[in-house]
């Protein structure tokens, strides 16, 4: 799940793991896990198990959001890594949507050219110091 989370990125060189990407994927697997438990419950019999499991993954979820809103373990490396991958997926948006408004054209490439050159400021940042 971590890795579709880079999926929509532009180019395979903008693919930086991040903390912050691993926050969204938490906050869809742990949900999927009491999904699972709720549509097959016959096939996991033990139910206080699955009401355990149903509180852990709901607490997880709790807390995967509320780190990833808070920035948690995000320091000068991992913003950047962050970054990166997001101002990429702007670019691809962008590039491959198929707008018909001259405003949202002229929009888009003013994103398109500004993200690139932040994300070249960004890997040269990151190049700086020593990542």
């Amino acid at each position: 799940m971590y890795f579709f989370t880079f999926a929509l990125i532009n180019v395979v060189g903008d693919l930086y793991l991040n903390i912050s990407n691993l926050y969204m994927a938490l906050m869809m697997v742990f949900p999927m896990g009491i999904i699972m438990i709720a549509i097959m419950w016959r096939m996991f019999p033990n139910k206080p198990l699955n009401i355990g499991l149903i509180v852990a993954f709901a607490l997880l979820t709790v807390g995967a959001f509320f780190m990833g809103r808070a920035a948690t373990f995000v320091g000068n490396q991992q913003f950047l890594d962050s970054m990166i991958p997001h101002h990429s997926r702007a670019i691809l948006l962008c590039e491959q949507s198929n707008i018909t408004d001259p405003e949202i054209k002229d929009l888009c490439g003013e994103i398109v050219e500004s993200q690139q050159q932040e994300i070249d400021q960004m890997k040269d940042i990151l190049q700086r110091l020593g990542n």
